[in-house]
Parts: structure tokens; C-alpha cells; sequence
């Protein structure tokens, strides 16, 4: 008999398939007394949860995430990797003489009590996340194992009460998924969204008496989940499946095609790439340059630093890639969350630490094989060198002298031509000194998510300062226009990347501001595309000239809304 639920899409999508029925029982988590000998296992127990974890994070890293996604893994990491926290988690153990899921769940129970107490939207749904990463941890401790396949093909859907990221990485081919526990920004959801696998969510009851072998319908447009449909059913949805996949391929094409506003001009839409994994959407998506190459995240899987020989090999590639459309290589931006291990960088206060081009020109170790490789690539294919955390003149001039020392041994053919040069303006130092700066660059590219905290002097991985987080705001707007009319007045050329570039309400001004281009990631696009189409450039300047004037948010907030 056909029943139909109504669901929490996750990831959207359409498929139809089998149901592969999954039963994993949770047991509740014993606090009971341990014997002294079993102290050795239950402490290995907890460093090999924290590792199991690391390793999802390190999984989730290859996949196309937005930067709001790439913070919260970063998040995750640093929290797994405190050693505050193991601390705390071997002491329980040793002092309670608890187990290691027992020693997670008094550890972390009070942290997501805590969060939770506060009524703030984004401190809740981190308490959401801090719940999620608990039960996490507390499964791998416990050590439950479900049976589940060793392998699914595109016509099965899964259904299982959880399953954490790792295990939904062994099914590149999985048709869709049906779970009862997990939220929109939990790391399974973003695995899901990135490999467009229909992911959508039951309650524990209704998810219970759903039986294996069942033909189902997953429908992430209409939130519904469908078991032993009727031959109507099939046959209205077979018809809805068709619809969907000739959109979606018209989706792809029209990707393809440029990016014009209503008045005919053209904005380029690159993308944002951290690792190779990502370049097949980069077509798919239409994204014809590399608009931001974060090359700190290429290769923060190595234990050491890789050589000139090994990073233009992985440059080669990427360019290789999109060509003969540039690729922006931004120059390593270590320091604050991300660091190589045998840095070991340990500061008081990493945001406003040894970070960007100041920690390259501290340890030039750090910057000549980099230097050296995108020389290399810049004799073959069109690059963009991108200079991050700039704030005065005198750095780019030290760069300039390590340049010439990087490529001092090159033969001549290897060096001829030199890459543009350009800067992140992501510091208030930056805005102000752009007249300065701009005589010595090629191009400028806006990182409005560290402009934003340096110019609200707030935190923007500090839920509780996310209220003082805010990229559209009168402050940055003026700050935005500031940049743009200085750059433009030496016919430079502007882009702009972070949360900002992919923020459809954000777009209107970008627009007037007369930005070239924007970065993003690939999936982004076909919406930025199609939101531009219907903006024209005098309509944008003067809703920029009344934003300009603007004295709180929420005036500003009214006057895009009123476009």
C-alpha cells in the first residue's frame, strides 16, 4: 500500500529507487564505573573518535563548499584538535573512571547546554552542530557498527536512522538518502549538497516500519517521501523526473553562456577552488577562470611543506583546466585556522597574528618555492598572483625583491613574462593606503569576510559576536566605494570574493559599485547569473547612492529591499 510522507529536505533533488533499509540501534551510554585496567583502552577509544573525526573533516574538505561551510570544518578541526579538550576528556576517564562515550557526554553535554540557554539564532543552530559533533564522537567511542552495504548503485535510496559523513564517503554512487537525524549545516547535509544526492529527513516513527526492497520516490522539490507508489503516482512522478533533468541540463548549458546584466554588461563569474576534486563543477557550472585559488588549502593535507617542482605541477593542473582563461593563485595564506604542522604556529590572538604575505616574508621559506612555481606557469598560461593580508607599500616592494630571488636561477625562457600582480583589500590598512598600493598592481580582489572582522573588530568564527558580523552594512558599503572609485580611477581591474560576491540581495550594489568580477563557489552561479540578469547598471547606481547615504542596517537593509 503506497504511503506518502512529508519531509526535511536537506539537499534537493529527484530519484527514484529502491529502499535499502538500514537498522542501527543506539544504546544508551553506560555511566557506570570502569576497572583501573581498562583506563589504557577507554583513553585510545577517545583519540581514535577525535581522529575518525578529523579524518570526515579532512574527507569534506575535497568537496566544493561555500565559505560559510569551509568555516564551520574549519571550526570542527580546530575544536577536535584542541588539546584543552582531550585534556578534559582524559581526565574524566582517569578521574570518574568512566568510559570514552561517557567522557564525551559530560565533556560537551554543558558546552551545547550552555549555547543552547541563548536565544540568539546563530549561537542555537552552533549548539545544534556542538549536539550533532557529540553524538558523533559518542558512536565512534562506542564503537556501533550497523550492517550496512558495501556498496549502493544510483537506483538505491539508503535509510538509516544516522550516518555520519565517512560513511556516506563509501557511496560515490548512491541514488539518495533517507535519515531521522541531521540538520541543513551538519557535515553529512553539506557532503550531500556537494555531491547533489537528494538527502531528506523523517521522524524516528515514521522512518521505523519502512521496509526493505520498497520502491520509493525521493521528490526534494515537493519535500515528500514516497514508499510503494500506485501506478498514478509513478507515473505523475516519472513525468515531474523528466521536467527536472531537462532543467537541470538547461541549468548547465545556460551556465555556460556570460553573465550579462539587463543593460548588456558582462560581470565574470570565477570560482573559488581549494582542491583538485573540485574542478569538474567548475565547468559544469560555467565558471571559466579561477577567480580564487586558495592554495594554503591545496595542500594542507601534507605533513610538510611541498616543493616548487610538486606545487607547479598542481598549478599546471588547475590552469590546465580552465585554460586559456586565467587562474588567480592566491599566494598562501597560512596563519589564523589554517596552519602547516611543522609551522607550529601558536599566537594569543591568530587573526591578528602572523598571517598572509607577513608570515611569507618572515619565513621566506614559505614563499620562494611558491614564487618559483608560478613563475614557471605564468611562461605557459595567463596567471594572476594575488598578494593576501597586504596592508602598506613596503610589503609588496619585499615581495618584489623575493621574486627576483625566487626566479634568480630560472632560465631565462622560464621567467620572461611575469604574472599580474594584485592584492586582497581585506584590511582597513589596505582601504586606506589603495592609492598608494594601486601604483604597483595589476588588479585588486575584495575578501569581504575578513574585511568585515577587521573593520567591526569582530571575530567572524565567534558565534556570539555574529550580531557585529555584518558584510552589508553602511560602514562596508562606503568602505566598498571608497576602494572602487580609486581603483577605478586607474582603470584597474576589481573583483570581489567571500560570502559577499554569492549574496543575491548584496548583488544591486556590487553592481553600481562597478565590480568586473565576483568569485565563488561553482554551484553559485547559475543563481548570481540569473539574479543579474535582471539588474540594470543606472538602475544599481542610484540605489548605491541612496545605500551611501544610509546611517543604520536596517535603513540600508530597507533600501535593498525596495529594489
Amino acid at each position: 500500500m503506497s504511503h506518502t510522507f512529508v519531509a526535511q529536505v536537506l539537499s534537493t533533488g529527484l530519484v527514484r529507487g529502491t529502499l535499502y533499509r538500514c537498522h542501527r540501534r543506539f544504546n544508551p551510554v553506560d555511566h557506570s564505573r570502569i576497572g583501573k585496567q581498562q583506563i589504557p583502552t577507554e583513553l585510545s577509544h577517545i583519540d581514535q573518535a577525535l581522529a575518525s573525526e578529523l579524518d570526515a573533516l579532512d574527507a569534506l574538505q575535497t568537496q566544493a563548499l561555500s565559505e560559510t561551510e569551509r568555516e564551520l570544518v574549519e571550526a570542527d578541526r580546530l575544536m577536535l584538535q584542541d588539546e584543552e579538550l582531550k585534556r578534559d576528556l582524559h581526565q574524566h576517564v582517569t578521574l570518574h573512571h568512566c568510559n570514552a562515550a561517557s567522557a564525551f557526554e559530560r565533556v560537551l553535554s554543558p558546552m551545547v547546554d550552555e549555547i543552547s540557554g541563548i536565544e540568539e539564532p546563530n549561537l542555537q543552530k552552533r549548539a545544534s552542530e556542538l549536539q550533532q559533533l557529540k553524538q558523533r564522537l559518542i558512536q565512534h567511542a562506542l564503537g556501533h557498527r550497523c550492517p550496512l552495504p558495501k556498496s549502493l548503485s544510483p537506483k538505491q535510496i539508503l535509510v538509516v536512522d544516522y550516518l555520519s559523513p565517512a560513511e556516506f564517503l563509501r557511496y560515490p554512487e548512491i541514488g539518495g538518502l533517507v535519515v531521522s537525524q541531521a540538520t541543513y549545516q551538519d557535515h553529512l547535509a553539506i557532503l550531500a549538497r556537494g555531491m547533489q544526492v537528494p538527502l531528506l529527513v523523517l521522524s524516528p516513527e515514521e522512518l521505523a516500519p519502512l521496509p526493505h526492497g520498497a520502491d520509493v520516490l525521493l521528490d526534494g522539490e515537493q519535500a515528500t517521501v514516497t514508499v510503494t507508489p500506485s501506478r498514478v503516482q509513478s507515473e505523475a512522478f516519472d513525468a515531474r523526473l523528466a521536467n527536472y533533468l531537462q532543467r537541470q541540463q538547461l541549468i548547465e548549458e545556460d551556465a555556460r553562456s556570460p553573465a550579462l546584466t539587463a543593460d548588456g554588461k558582462e560581470i565574470s563569474i570565477g570560482a573559488n577552488v581549494s582542491t583538485l576534486a573540485e574542478l569538474p563543477q567548475v565547468e559544469r557550472y560555467g565558471c571559466q577562470e579561477i577567480g580564487l585559488l586558495r592554495t594554503e588549502l591545496l595542500f594542507m593535507d601534507r605533513l610538510s611543506m611541498p616543493n616548487a617542482q610538486e606545487q607547479y605541477l598542481a598549478y599546471r593542473t588547475i590552469a590546465d583546466a580552465v585554460s586559456p582563461h586565467p587562474v588567480t593563485i592566491r599566494l598562501f595564506d597560512f596563519g589564523a585556522d589554517k596552519v602547516m604542522e611543522e609551522e607550529n604556529l601558536e599566537e594569543a590572538n591568530p587573526a591578528l597574528g602572523h598571517r598572509g604575505v607577513r608570515l611569507g616574508l618572515e619565513r621566506p621559506h614559505l614563499l620562494l618555492p611558491q614564487l618559483r612555481a608560478i613563475a614557471r606557469l605564468s611562461q605557459t598560461h595567463p596567471v594572476r598572483m594575488l598578494v593576501p593580508m597586504v596592508n602598506q607599500v613596503e610589503e609588496l616592494d619585499m615581495l618584489a625583491d623575493l621574486y627576483d630571488q625566487a626566479t634568480a636561477d630560472l632560465p631565462m625562457e622560464q621567467k620572461r613574462v611575469k604574472p599580474e600582480l594584485g592584492v586582497m583589500i581585506e584590511t582597513p590598512a589596505s582601504v586606506m593606503n589603495i592609492d598608494a598600493l594601486a601604483a604597483r598592481l595589476d588588479f585588486i580582489s575584495i575578501g569581504t569576510n575578513d574585511l568585515t572582522q577587521y573593520l567591526y573588530a569582530a571575530d567572524r568564527n565567534d558565534p556570539t559576536l555574529s550580531k557585529l558580523y555584518t558584510p552589508v552594512s553602511p560602514a562596508m558599503v562606503r568602505a566598498l566605494a571608497w576602494v572602487c572609485s580609486r581603483a577605478k580611477a586607474r582603470g584597474m581591474s576589481i573583483t570581489l570574493c567571500g560570502e559577499m560576491a554569492s549574496d543575491i540581495k548584496a548583488l544591486p550594489l556590487l553592481v553600481g559599485l562597478g565590480i568586473d568580477g565576483l568569485s565563488m563557489v561553482p554551484t553559485q552561479r547559475p543563481v548570481i547569473k540569473g539574479a543579474l540578469s535582471a539588474l540594470s547598471v543606472s538602475r544599481c547606481q542610484k540605489l548605491l547612492q541612496r545605500a551611501l547615504q544610509s546611517q543604520t542596517t536596517r535603513e540600508l537593509t530597507s533600501i535593498l529591499n525596495s529594489l
